[in-house]
């Protein structure tokens, strides 16, 4: 869910909902599992593909040390992590995978809440320069 003041992901689940604040500093990174406890208690998907939480570790690390809002470059930088690097964020997919086995990132948005306004690049964060992001607008009221 995002406003123009704050932005805050909803968990939904059939033992309930939880809204996931930030850190103390205001940030928060999410990926493909529960954060909150009770919804987290009951989860198959981390279990099932534990790379999860690596990949949450690794970008709550590199989140930490950054202050203010990120533009849209510095976003992607901060996503292009590969398998290498510890965590798949980035994926590309093999070209003899198997249907299911196909993984790949599709787009990378930055959201600015204030400015009513997304930044899509269509293809993963290592493939995003400054000039092949496709800007949108929310009109006003």
């Amino acid at each position: 869910m995002v406003t123009a003041d704050r932005a805050a992901p909803v968990e939904l689940a059939s033992a309930g909902t939880a809204v996931v604040t930030p850190d103390d500093r205001g940030r928060l990174t999410r990926t493909h599992h529960f954060l909150d406890p009770s919804l987290a208690a009951g989860e198959l998907r981390g279990r099932r593909e534990p790379e999860t939480y690596d990949r949450h570790r690794l970008l709550t690390r590199r989140v930490r040390g950054r202050s203010g809002p990120l533009d849209p470059g510095a976003l992607a930088r901060l996503l292009a992590v590969h398998r290498d690097d510890g965590a798949e964020v980035c994926c590309h997919a093999p070209a003899d995978g198997t249907l299911g086995d196909r993984r790949a990132t599709l787009a990378t948005v930055a959201v600015d809440p204030e400015g009513r306004s997304l930044a899509v690049h269509a293809g993963g964060p290592c493939t995003a320069g400054p000039s092949i992001w496709t800007e949108l607008t929310a009109p006003t009221r």
